[in-house]
């Protein structure tokens, strides 16, 4: 068990999917016959949760200095 364990962790399997990109792929040809929106799936980034994919959106904003 410890040595399955250890394998495990050195993968980074935490019970998040490592191989997206065929999601990527659907959900741009999606957008585009959905919405007539072509996303650049080199820019797309998947996200096992909405919390998660928040935590992304916002961490490239710039923080405000305190008053």
């Amino acid at each position: 068990m410890r040595e399955r364990l250890g394998e495990v962790v050195e993968q980074g399997g935490f019970g998040y999917h490592t191989t997206v990109g065929h999601m990527i792929e659907a959900f741009c040809a999606w957008s585009a016959r959905r919405h007539g929106w072509e996303p650049d799936p080199d820019l797309v980034v998947a996200n096992a949760s909405v919390l998660q994919g928040s935590g992304r959106a916002w961490r490239p904003l710039p923080s405000r200095p305190a008053p």
